[in-house]
């Protein structure tokens, strides 16, 4: 698929025409990554931005003995590594490819003279910042009143909005996580998360086989988060 399409599809470009599209189109570099390959790390500096075209990539930050911690999962037309090209600061968190992934680069340069020539953009971004917080705060509320059940199907229910596919069976979901980094993303132990899982199995609410996730029905895993 060429550049013009994938950039279409983004809802950080919604609206432009296609001469401005092709504009963009000129100044971006496509990059593949390998799973568990690094995209950018926290504390580099921040040159470019990224366009997420395929795959799937993971947020993290080093916790107190410098052991990634996952705070949050992107899914194909997401961006990402924006905040330090608009503060100048160093970057905040690491971005890993969880499976085999494909982005746009847009240096910073080309990217701050995209919004000042199409505000629209700038527009975008900030609601899917707010976007971006509001999730931030449901988060730090799930870890703070939720138990663990309750954290754990959260992050499925997430996990199913953002990657899910509806079948006959129900909503499917593969994963391209180790049960350690979804356990992450719960706030939660590995341990407290297999008994969480299998928990929500014998419940009926769910099935896991080898790295595929089923539910039935996404009304019970709602209930429950």
């Amino acid at each position: 698929m060429d550049v013009i399409h994938l950039l279409q599809r983004m809802p950080l470009f919604a609206g432009l025409a296609k001469d401005e599209l092709e504009m963009i189109s000129q100044i971006t570099i496509q990059q593949r990554y390998a799973r568990n390959q690094v995209i950018i790390r926290a504390g580099d500096r921040g040159t470019v931005f990224f366009l997420l075209t395929a795959g799937v990539v993971g947020v993290s930050v080093a916790g107190n003995r410098g052991k990634e911690i996952m705070l949050g999962v992107l899914y194909p037309n997401d961006f990402f590594g924006e905040m330090a090209l608009l503060d100048g600061l160093p970057r905040s968190a690491t971005v890993t490819a969880l499976e085999e992934s494909e982005v746009l680069v847009i240096s910073r340069k080309d990217f701050l003279e995209c919004i000042r020539t199409m505000p629209q953009i700038a527009a975008t971004m900030i609601v899917t910042l707010s976007l971006r917080l509001r999730r931030a705060d449901q988060k730090i509320g799930t870890l703070v009143f939720l138990k663990a059940p309750g954290r754990v199907a959260r992050t499925l229910l997430e996990l199913a909005q953002g990657r899910g596919h509806t079948t006959p069976a129900g909503t499917l979901v593969s994963l391209p996580f180790t049960r350690r980094e979804m356990a992450e993303l719960a706030g939660v132990s590995r341990e407290t998360f297999a008994r969480s899982l299998s928990k929500l199995q014998r419940m009926g609410v769910l099935t896991v086989e080898r790295r595929q996730l089923l539910i039935p029905d996404l009304r019970r895993l709602q209930d429950l988060a």
